[in-house]
Parts: C-alpha cells; sequence; structure tokens
C-alpha cells in the first residue's frame, strides 16, 4: 500500500496536482487483454495485449488490472498504486491476487512487473517474472519496503507500469531496425538489433502466458 503518513500534506498538494503532475503508464505487454478499473475516473477501460494506457495523476489512486472482469473489485487483480503530494509514491500490489508466496493469480506477474518514474531522482519497483519479490512489490499489507518514490520535491514526472516486461516482443519496421526482446530465465531481458531489408509491415508477437 501506498503510504498515507502525508494525508495533510496530500490535501494541500491535491489543489494544486492538476497543474504539476504527470501521467500513469500502464504498458501490457502480456499475451492477454486486461481490464482496468481507475479510481481516479471510476471507469472501466481494456487494454489490449501490447496496448498502452494513460491518465493524468491526481491525489491518491489505484488502478486495478485483472484477466477477468468481474474480479476487479475482488481476488485477482494486480494495482497500480501512488499518491502525488509533496513527492511522488507509487508502489506494484499483488495482495488482492497472491496466494502466499505465490502469485500465479495476478495478472503480469507470471512475466514480471516494473514501475518506473521520470522527474527526478526516482526508485524502480522490479518484480522479476515469477518472483516473491516482498521488496519491490506488496504481498501482505506491511511489505512497505515496496513503497517506492521520488526525491523531495520531485512529484512532476510520469509512473509507467509494465506488465510481462519479460515476454516475447518482436517488430519489425520497414527498411529500418527490427528489435527483438526474449524471455531469459534467471537473467536480465536481451535486446538485440539486426538490420531490416524487406517491406513489412509493423507487428508484435507474444509469447503465450499460463
Amino acid at each position: 500500500m501506498v503510504a498515507y503518513k502525508l494525508a495533510g500534506a496530500a490535501a494541500l498538494f491535491s489543489l494544486v496536482s492538476s497543474a504539476v503532475a504527470g501521467n500513469a503508464i500502464i504498458q501490457n505487454n502480456c499475451a492477454y487483454p486486461l481490464t482496468l478499473l481507475s479510481t481516479a475516473t471510476n471507469k472501466q477501460s481494456t487494454i489490449a495485449a501490447g496496448a498502452r494506457y494513460t491518465e493524468p495523476m491526481q491525489g491518491h489512486h489505484s488502478l486495478k488490472l485483472a484477466k477477468d472482469a468481474s474480479k476487479l473489485w475482488a481476488h485477482g487483480i494486480t494495482q497500480f498504486e501512488y499518491t502525488l503530494d509533496a513527492k511522488l509514491w507509487y508502489d506494484i500490489s499483488f495482495i488482492d491476487c497472491v496466494n502466499g508466496q505465490d502469485g500465479s493469480g495476478c495478472p503480469g506477474w507470471a512475466g514480471g512487473v516494473k514501475m518506473t518514474a521520470t522527474g527526478g531522482d526516482c526508485a524502480v519497483a522490479d518484480c522479476a517474472p515469477g518472483a516473491y519479490c516482498n521488496k519491490q512489490a506488496y504481498f501482505v499489507p506491511n511489505d512497505n519496503l515496496a513503497t517506492k518514490s521520488c526525491g523531495p520535491g520531485q512529484n512532476k514526472g510520469d509512473v509507467t507500469m509494465v506488465l510481462c516486461y519479460a515476454k516475447k516482443a518482436k517488430k519489425s519496421v520497414a527498411g529500418r531496425l527490427e528489435y527483438e526482446v526474449r524471455d531469459v530465465e534467471g537473467e536480465d531481458v536481451a535486446a538485440e538489433a539486426v538490420e531490416e531489408e524487406d517491406d513489412e509491415e509493423d507487428e508484435v508477437e507474444f509469447d503465450d502466458e499460463e
């Protein structure tokens, strides 16, 4: 859970957050679509495989992500949580989808989930594929090391969550470079570039995920 200890300051900063805030961005690299519910807008959206969702940040909110839309308010959701006040706080939460240390019921967990932020000296939350990563994401409510932040006064950047970041993603662009990212078990994801000669349309391919 995002720390709420600065609730008083949050009330003040929420008055100007719309003017200075960045965006909450979700990149779905999984092989399946995700259903999103934003507590900021109370609206439901679908993020297709390979697609991106963006909304302005304000106050403290959660973006709930489910494979099954019927689970948006119950078990089976991965959450992007943030608080915007004197600085930017954010976290990955698996609390509503884990079974002990097993996150297989959490969207994106098997392919890895990562959060990064711009606009200052901002920590990275990186839960490796299939890992028990309680210092990078919440598995229980008191995993407080999972809360990440930017430096004091740094509250204007974007925060991006990438789900299934280690899944294979291939994009071909006519006459340009072809980049390929592969799953590497127990290692960092590697990227390579090769010359693309033929005239092909853009395409994105994904590995299937259980």
